[in-house]
């Protein structure tokens, strides 16, 4: 069987930087998405976490049995720009149904 995951690609203007609006507002996006506890509470598993922060990009590779824990994790981002949600799989094990 495929493992599924998402990859998840969270976009903020420059303007809207929480980086740039003060610790509260770092606090409640970055700071709390980042933490193990927010994870668990979504009900998801994060296997990776990216930043491009010139670009205000972030990546984020999790795996979730449906769209509300996505939603749930995204929850401290979403008042601050955009996400892109992408279902994945491991290369390496989906060559293996072509093989």
């Amino acid at each position: 069987m495929i493992e599924i995951l998402f990859y998840l690609k969270h976009k903020h203007s420059p303007e809207n930087c929480p980086a740039l609006r003060g610790p509260e507002i770092v606090a409640k996006t970055f700071g709390k998405i980042i933490t193990p506890e927010h994870a668990k509470k979504a009900g998801v598993k994060v296997l990776g976490m990216y930043a491009d922060a010139p670009a205000h990009t972030v990546g984020f590779i999790i795996e979730a049995d449906n769209i509300d824990r996505i939603g749930a994790f995204l929850g401290p981002l979403l008042s601050i720009g955009s996400v892109e949600t992408t279902p994945v799989s491991d290369l390496a094990k989906t060559k293996l149904i072509f093989a």
